[in-house]
Parts: C-alpha cells; structure tokens; sequence
C-alpha cells in the first residue's frame, strides 16, 4: 500500500460519511453558508453509512503499514526542520528590520 491509499481511504471515508449524514452530499446550505440539518432517513444512508466504514477499516490499516509510518516519519522530521528554518529566518529578518 502507498501512501495515495490512504489518502484516497482518508478522502473516501470523509466523501460516504457527509452522504450518510446528508441527502444529496451537501452539507452547507448555498445561500447561507449554515450547517443543514443531518438526516438518517434519506435514501441510501445506511449503504453510504456502510461506505464510510469500509473507507474507515482501509484508511486504519493504511496508517497501519510499514512503508507509511516510516514516511510519515521521515515527513514529520522534515516539516519540524523546515518550521525551525523558517522562525529562524524571520527572526533575521525581524533584527534587521529592527
């Protein structure tokens, strides 16, 4: 497994669990931005429901796998590095500036 199953399992997961909650998917109303209500009843939820869980079992194992905690691993180490970097060179910037 790579790393794009899981995302694509994360995304899934997500997709079939707003279509569960919500007839037709949307979960913001368009013209005012608010919240709709949630709703069990509608067509198809508990197949999308079913969905979700499937995504949700796949979308475990991936973060499960080997080859995935060694990248995110490896991803953390350099995220960490590059947020360091950049407050150190902001606050270069801010001395100079000063």
């Amino acid at each position: 497994m790579s790393w794009r199953n899981s995302f694509t399992s994360s995304q899934g997961m997500t997709r079939a669990k707003r279509y569960a909650n919500h007839a037709g998917g949307r979960k913001y109303s368009k013209q005012t931005g608010e919240e709709l209500p949630k709703s069990s009843t509608h067509k198809d939820a508990d197949e999308k429901l079913a969905a979700s869980e499937i995504f949700r079992d796949m979308w475990n194992r991936c973060r499960q796998h080997e080859g995935y905690l060694r990248r995110k691993d490896g991803f953390l180490q350099e995220q960490k590095q590059y947020l360091k970097e950049q407050k150190q060179q902001q606050q270069q910037k801010d001395a100079r500036n000063a």
